[in-house]
């Protein structure tokens, strides 16, 4: 019989077949039974990252990220075989080298005669879910170590410290747990000592090291101002000051975590956790986890250090009556005291027990504070004959109320009848009040006593979960605008003494009932109930920005500042807490993006926008390393002949997807995250080299000076001077050719600090230049104090020359000529705005009439074009 081709419809049933394969969302690959792949769509090679085509052919054991997932594919391997197939999870090998969890859902495939000839396999990626379920396991490890800590320490009888503290040695994955305890010594100087410590299998103690016992905190003065206040202290040690990373290399830690333990008002020491072999970072989760480990163990050290004074009183006093320490008693059953020692008598602020036996003569109506609890106590005793811990609030003397517990047992004689009661009693008002002190500390701020993220979304959540369609409340998110700058500028006491003052303002714009929460660093959250709709909370919104019109004064120091304000109203929507605070904080962010002292109603749209925000800051951060910034140079001229004088470097971002990004919208996104620092510093480098190639090789005249622009962050750093000189040092490029740009805003926000900074600039013999002037808000009479070379002309009035701004252009220049300083225009694009310049007395200019920014290899030719005035340059580039 001869062969005939199958029916064109057969063909087009298989192509149809693989199409339908192609569009799947989910990874698809079919191996033969050799495990040999013979077919994937895009969706799995877009799963593992890899082409097509290194993909067909490929034996699936090389894709298994270790031997044990070789081992199950090679089971799996042998079932198909016998055609048999199943769903199992696996990881496979990402072409990045990272791995990828999967499941696999097997189907067989046979031939006409039932044969197993292959499988397909449906590959879905679980990775996320996997990661959940480690993160999951992790916190349950960290709880179960928690539980296990706390059980050990409060365990009676006395135990080693190594194996108390083990829980949360193993918890935390940490390399050597310690704790030490803060005393005084013979001097009266705070010091710390080594007390307890756990250590990791070849981990060594430093429980007998002498340098750690009696350390002054005097040489530890970043531990003691982060512990005293009740903050947590550590990172990577190497990048902790001197004094500290002296202490604790030696040691070989490379990662620190340090809790401090308080009660109420009283830091008894701090908790430790060291890395010895590798570097980490703690998570949030595990750092709220470890402070309660910390205060829990406060509380014990607390209750032990009270314990040992009870026990030395009672030695003291145990030849005038037995167990001292403690208020002992008998009673009758109806309530009066048969015998009292002192300490009852103490305790109750009577000066002898005969005075308390006197004064109280009815237990129940003149001691409890609630009476009622006289009666639970009395009927526990008559169920039970004995009755411990019992806790109640009780009268003293002077009508003060103290906790007290109880410890009590029912006397009986031979017949079993009552005879009366005895007991313990101790004063637990401190351990009390530590308790509150606690829950205190759990939902409200230690700086400004307001409620903290945990609170705010408790209460949140309340209002979710009694939300109803007639009800409207809104959120509020609160980032306070250039608060980094005042904290870097004028330090950290006054950054705290700005945010207090930032709640009490914050109280005063809302009504009672609402809740003011600071979440942390400089960003808050206000929670508006029972509000009539939008226009209630854009109204509390704009109250903020009026009552942060006014400067706050602190500690001698005038600082303004503003807010950015996201307003989201959820009713309606079916969203979890976190989803509310998430779209409020969208919406400050668009506002902080709109020029920052705004606020703004969030949207859905908003949500696109800020992942494409996160996508644009992920490129942005590996820009530099990868060499998409490049520096282009705009000329600077004279306008009476054209003559170039200057050169300002200009960063451009060439985003390989996206072509060229707008420094409009990288350089804000850069000024927010910080990487405006490292991009600034790379940008000086990058100018004062090309600066330097030029001058050597003669291809700028002699007193071109290259512009440099200085973010705020840039300016803020306390080396920014060292930074400064220290690029021109290295590239040769003497101080006289460099011309650094600053914004009016930047050094008027701290005039003080910024003109000790620029006055050292000018001295080592920097130009400086005030750019966008008349825009801001710079105090005219503080501007001659400020050693200004150059004012720079904002384009916005350059561009309304000829209309409308050519009083306020012959202002700044007649103010620039009285300062005797030099003024460039910038932004001029016409002749006619040139000309006009001209005339009212302008002697630079820069713009497009003269020439864009330029590349490096373009400078040359252009600086040395002969110039026969500005027309020359129409001429030339018209």
């Amino acid at each position: 019989m001869s062969w005939s081709p199958p029916p064109p419809d057969l063909y087009a049933s298989a192509e149809q077949y693989r199409t339908l394969l192609e569009w799947m969302n989910e990874g698809v690959m079919i191996v033969n039974p050799a495990g040999v792949i013979q077919f994937v769509n895009d969706a799995y090679c877009g799963l593992l990252g890899f082409g097509r085509e290194e993909l067909i052919g490929l034996d699936e054991l090389t894709l298994a990220a270790t031997p044990q997932d070789q081992a199950i594919l090679m089971t799996k391997k042998d079932l198909r075989r016998q055609g048999i197939c199943d769903r199992y999870e696996i990881r496979l090998r990402h072409q990045s080298g990272d791995w990828r969890w999967v499941l696999v859902s097997g189907t067989p495939l046979h031939d006409d005669h039932g044969r197993p000839v292959g499988s397909m396999g449906i590959v879905t990626d679980i990775t996320e879910r996997k990661r959940a379920e480690v993160a999951l396991r992790q916190r349950e490890q960290y709880l179960s170590g928690m539980v296990a800590f706390q059980q050990r320490l409060l365990m009676p009888g006395t135990h080693d410290p190594a194996w108390i503290l083990e829980p949360l040695g193993l918890a935390s994955g940490a390399s050597r747990v310690y704790v030490f305890e803060n005393h005084r010594d013979s001097q009266g100087q705070l010091c710390t000592s080594q007390r307890w410590e756990w250590c990791a299998p070849g981990i060594p103690s430093e429980l007998a090291n002498p340098a750690l016992q009696c350390v002054p905190y005097s040489i530890l003065p970043h531990l003691e101002s982060s512990l005293a206040r009740g903050a947590i202290y550590g990172g990577q040690v190497a990048d902790l000051p001197p004094g500290e990373r002296e202490i604790l290399e030696p040691q070989g830690i490379v990662s620190i975590l340090i809790l401090p333990m308080t009660v109420g008002e009283d830091w008894l020491g701090f908790i430790g956790f060291d890395a010895c072999e590798f570097p980490r970072t703690w998570t949030e989760l595990e750092v709220d986890l470890l402070k309660a480990a910390a205060a829990t163990l406060a509380l014990n050290w607390e209750r032990r250090r009270i314990e040992t004074v009870l026990r030395q009183t009672e030695a003291k006093y145990r030849s005038i009556f037995e167990n001292a320490v403690e208020g002992i008693f008998q009673t009758t059953p109806a309530g009066r005291y048969l015998s009292a020692n002192p300490a009852l008598a103490r305790i109750y602020g009577y000066a002898t027990p005969d005075d308390l036996m006197v004064a109280l003569t009815d237990i129940r109506q003149q001691l409890y504070v609630d009476a009622r609890r006289r009666d639970d106590f009395v009927q526990l005793l008559q169920q039970h004959d004995v009755v411990t811990g019992f806790e109640s609030q009780v009268y003293r003397r002077d009508g003060t109320v103290i906790w007290i517990s109880e410890n009590a047992r029912a006397v009986r004689d031979e017949d079993g009848q009552l005879l009366y009661y005895e007991g313990t009693v101790e004063d637990i008002s401190r351990r009390k009040q530590a308790e509150d002190q606690l829950v205190h500390n759990a939902f409200y701020d230690t700086l400004t006593g307001l409620p903290n993220r945990a609170l705010f979304m408790k209460r949140l959540r309340q209002v979710l979960g009694r939300s109803h369609p007639e009800l409207c409340f809104g959120v509020l998110f609160i980032d306070l605008d250039r608060f980094k700058v005042i904290n870097d500028s004028l330090g950290h006491l006054i950054g705290d003494q700005l945010l207090v003052e930032m709640g009490h303002r914050l109280g005063r714009c809302v009504r009672i009932g609402d809740t003011v929460a600071r979440l942390g660093g400089d960003e808050f959250a206000i929670l508006l109930e029972a509000i009539r709709g939008e226009a209630d909370a854009l109204q509390v919104a704009e109250r903020i920005q009026v009552e942060l019109g006014t400067p706050f004064w602190l500690h001698g120091h005038e600082v303004y500042t503003s807010a950015s304000i996201g307003v989201t109203l959820p009713a309606g929507r079916d969203l979890q807490p976190e989803d509310v605070l998430r779209d409020a904080d969208t919406a400050m962010y668009q506002a902080k993006v709109r020029g920052k002292a705004q606020h703004i109603l969030f949207d859905q749209r908003m949500q696109v926008e800020s992942r494409n925000r996160l996508h644009l800051e992920m490129d942005l951060r590996r820009a530099v390393e990868r060499q998409e910034l490049r520096v282009q140079y705009q000329p600077i001229v004279a306008l009476a002949d054209g003559k170039v004088t200057g050169l300002e470097a200009l960063v451009r971002w060439q985003h390989p997807e996206r072509g060229l990004v707008s420094p409009a919208e990288f350089i804000p996104l850069a000024e927010e995250t910080g990487l405006i620092v490292p991009i600034g510093q790379w940008v000086l480098q990058t100018a004062a080299q090309q600066m330097q190639h030029w001058c050597v090789h003669g291809y700028v005249g002699a007193g071109v000076t290259l512009h440099v622009n200085l973010s705020g962050r840039q300016f803020a750093q306390l080396d920014l001077v060292d930074q400064v000189i220290q690029t021109l040092d290295q590239v040769g490029l003497p101080t006289a050719a460099l011309r650094l740009e600053i914004t009016e805003g930047v050094i008027m926000e701290n005039w003080e600090v910024a003109q000790a900074k620029l006055t050292q600039l000018r001295q080592l013999g920097i130009w400086l230049c005030l750019d966008d002037f008349g825009t801001g808000y710079s105090s005219l009479s503080r501007l001659h104090q400020f050693p200004i070379d150059t004012l720079k002309i904002d384009r916005s009035f350059v561009m309304r020359l000829e209309t409308e701004a050519e009083e306020i252009v012959q202002t700044i220049l007649t103010l620039a000529q009285n300062l005797s300083m030099s003024v460039v225009a910038e932004g001029i694009e016409t002749l006619g705005q040139c000309v006009k310049l001209q005339t009212l007395g302008c002697i630079y200019g820069q713009g497009y009439l003269f020439a864009r920014p330029l590349d490096p290899e373009q400078v040359p030719a252009l600086c040395r074009a002969p110039r026969v005035g500005v027309s020359a340059w129409a001429n030339m580039l018209g």
